[in-house]
């Protein structure tokens, strides 16, 4: 069995019959010629075997749609030596020479597998794959359509092809009307190309990545590339954006964001802890009334402190205090309706697990991986994915006497 088969027999989640096809010599080829019968004898469960019929069909005519005739002058090299020549004038260049969808990109991706063996087609290239009962919607990806949308948009920008509809229609409905802040401050189109990036940009970059002291260069690197991780975070997603940046995981690194936020909504900053302060009595209110129906007494008593500082004068330890509150009175999932109208249960949490969704009490410092560790695979087991999180260390009272 090859790796890609391995790879895309995990990605449907079918991980556990890896050995089973290994056993029967199923690769990318004999798979996308299986019959009923053979997928009868590799999955004997029905349930299974109907959503893996599914998931290979949908592969199938994914694979289908994407392959190209053959073309003994399309080889890889060539279109590597090509795309290497100097660009064409713009009547030379046609529409079609830059497609859309990419359909190049399974072809190149199988000939790099050729040149580098032992690698998966989809290190290189990552098909689109429709949202279905089964499967998450997946968008086209992969460092090959990576470089074929630099190469587009660069002939874009240059004229050589025109812009796109969404593009032009953009532009027009912009002359109408007032940019709005928030994410389309992250549009990819906006995004400064990294082989542009100045010698100082590089290297407040560079410092930001490898460095966490001294803090006041961190928070002055940090301002001067607003531009550049904006970029980054746009591409990365916001778990790798704070992998790259290892201040913002320090006691510290919540003034990075805060400072982001700021220059990002100006004036706006302190909305939340003015809009909390107007809910006070409702939130207290709703607090008490949970309180009585709290089961677990240790859990109790720490609320029973919290509340009491919710109703103090103080308003810095009022407004920390009320934020506390807010997990208890969260209402948990119940029961849903669906599309058909019929009632769904969803699993309950308890509350000490909605408490720890706002805040994870870890004992010790040395814990906090494996709390990260298992709460990544607890999200993983719903099909949700992990986001940044707040830890505190210590015990409650102490906490919440802070």
């Amino acid at each position: 069995m090859d790796q890609y088969t391995k790879d895309l027999l995990t990605a449907w989640g079918f991980a556990d019959f890896i050995p089973r096809f290994e056993e029967e010599t199923i690769d990318a080829r004999t798979l996308r010629g299986l019959n009923e019968n053979e997928i009868i004898q590799l999955i004997p469960n029905i349930g299974m075997r109907s959503r893996f019929r599914n998931l290979l069909e949908s592969w199938k005519a994914d694979i289908n749609s994407a392959d190209l005739p053959a073309d003994q002058n399309a080889s890889l090299s060539n279109l590597l030596e090509e795309a290497e020549r100097n660009e064409p004038s713009v009547s030379g260049v046609q529409r079609t020479s830059v497609p859309e969808e990419f359909p190049p990109g399974i072809r190149l991706a199988n000939e790099l597998c050729e040149i580098f063996p032992g690698t998966s087609p989809a290190s290189f290239f990552l098909t689109f794959l429709p949202k279905t009962p089964f499967q998450h919607q997946r968008n086209l990806s992969g460092p090959l359509y990576k470089a074929y949308v630099k190469k587009r948009d660069k002939f874009r920008k240059s004229g050589v092809l025109p812009p796109s509809s969404r593009s032009a229609s953009s532009s027009r409905s912009s002359s109408k009307s007032t940019p709005t802040s928030g994410r389309s401050s992250l549009k990819r189109a906006e995004a400064p190309d990294p082989t542009s990036y100045t010698e100082e940009t590089r290297t407040a970059l560079n410092f930001l990545e490898t460095n966490v002291h001294p803090w006041k260069p961190v928070e002055d690197f940090w301002r001067a590339t607003e531009k550049e991780r904006k970029s980054i975070l746009a591409d990365e997603g916001i778990f790798n954006y704070f992998l790259k940046f290892p201040a913002l995981r320090i006691q510290e690194g919540y003034r990075l964001l805060l400072d982001d936020f700021t220059r990002e909504f100006p004036g706006k900053e302190n909305n939340l802890f003015a809009n909390i302060a107007l809910a006070k009595d409702k939130i207290i209110k709703l607090a008490k009334l949970k309180l009585v129906k709290l089961s677990d007494k240790k859990l109790k008593e720490s609320y029973e402190r919290v509340l009491e500082s919710a109703k103090g004068e103080d308003p810095t330890i009022r407004n920390d205090a009320l934020i506390l509150l807010l997990p208890l009175i969260t209402p948990p999932p119940g029961n849903v309706g669906g599309k058909s109208g019929a009632k769904k249960t969803a699993t309950k949490p308890t509350n000490v697990e909605i408490r720890d969704h706002f805040v994870t009490l870890i004992h010790n410092d040395a814990h906090i991986q494996e709390a990260v560790n298992l709460r990544k695979e607890a999200l993983q087991s719903g099909g949700e994915t992990f986001q940044p999180c707040v830890f505190a260390t210590g015990e409650w009272k102490v906490i919440n006497s802070a």
